[in-house]
């Protein structure tokens, strides 16, 4: 989903193979049909409805093909709620006055990099939150006594994955995205206001000069793109037609399709743009093709910073070779094992000198 100018949404889906599309919304009498583009895009203009009346609402598309109606929910969806027969899409109002809007980070070089499971900064009794209702939610991350403790210590911030999630795969830490535009319903005092927590967040940090960085996962996962544009389209495949299983947590996602490709860099772009996040770190980034590396570095605005991991089980498509090489007048920075496991075998003791 996308929004036109200031009170239009513009419903949009990609299924280029599709005879017809139809929007059914939760409420409505009639599903509305879908206009096809040449790009394969289906979309609707949601004439004289606001977003407050929409927000909350289910939504799914009718999409035909081969003869055959299937429902598919929307990939794109800013919200998402499981229930019993899989994950539904919901309409979400995304609008957020920001109380920070200039706000830029430092440069990287000059940038302390703090990682946390953002339930962890306020679960603990010793953190010191506004109600105890905000302990491990989005409230409790922007408590008053953890931003000054973030404060003190000069940090950026960083998150592990706050996007949708199935928590029978990744548990809590996150790692098992379903979807990229929806975020994590579990960490919100208010479900339905869930963007909207995620926003306020990142505005608090940003009032105390605190840049915000979050853990993407792009190479594997992805319940709902599946579901909508197929494991052939979605998932990277051995010459011999077997699915790649680099990140060990199921079928790699295959980021060199194009409309893969296009639709990381815009869930990328969605996320600076919407939420205001000042840099990416990219979960086993080196699974992701080195043409789509080069296109994240070309688009996202120059003040985001971006981190990768340069490493996987299999399928690796660069390494840190290419930092001097393909990737050498980019931006891209790596998590550098080279220091992390000499430092870790001397802080636990194994270290001779």
């Amino acid at each position: 989903m996308r929004w036109l100018f200031s009170r239009q949404p513009v419903i949009d889906f990609y299924h280029p193979f599709a005879e017809s599309v139809k929007l059914v919304i939760e409420g409505q009498a009639e599903p509305w049909p879908m206009r096809k583009k040449r790009t394969g895009h289906w979309i609707y203009r949601l004439r004289q409805k606001t977003r407050r009346e929409l927000h909350g609402r289910a939504y799914h598309f009718q999409v035909r093909h081969n003869g055959d109606t299937y429902t598919i929910y929307d990939p794109m969806a800013y919200h998402t709620k499981r229930h019993e027969h899989g994950l539904v899409s919901y309409i979400s109002n995304i609008e957020y006055k920001w109380q920070k809007p200039r706000f830029r980070p430092p440069a990287f070089r000059d940038v302390v990099i703090y990682e946390t499971h953002l339930p962890a900064l306020s679960r603990h009794q010793s953190a010191e939150v506004e109600d105890e209702s905000y302990r491990g939610t989005y409230a409790g991350a922007k408590s008053h006594k953890v931003l000054d403790y973030l404060k003190r210590l000069q940090v950026a911030v960083e998150f592990l994955p706050l996007h949708a999630s199935d928590n029978l795969l990744g548990q809590d830490w996150g790692y098992f995205s379903t979807s990229y535009h929806a975020m994590r319903n579990c960490y919100a005092l208010d479900e339905s206001q869930v963007n909207r927590e995620v926003m306020e967040l990142v505005d608090a940090m940003h009032s105390r000069g605190i840049p915000v960085l979050l853990d993407v996962v792009f190479n594997h996962g992805g319940e709902l793109w599946v579901k909508a544009w197929g494991e052939d389209i979605v998932y990277r495949k051995h010459e011999n037609g077997d699915f790649c299983h680099g990140s060990g947590c199921g079928p790699t996602i295959r980021t060199e399709h194009p409309h893969i490709r296009e639709t990381i860099i815009k869930t990328l772009l969605h996320l600076v743009k919407e939420y205001r996040f000042d840099g990416f770190r990219f979960d086993l980034g080196a699974l992701h093709d080195k043409q789509t590396m080069l296109e994240i570095d070309r688009r996202l605005p120059k003040h985001v910073y971006l981190i990768a991991e340069p490493w996987a089980l299999g399928g690796v498509q660069w390494g840190k070779g290419d930092l001097h090489r393909d990737l050498a007048e980019t931006r891209w920075a790596v998590w550098n094992d080279d220091f992390r496991e000499p430092g870790r075998t001397f802080l636990v003791g194994g270290g001779d000198h």
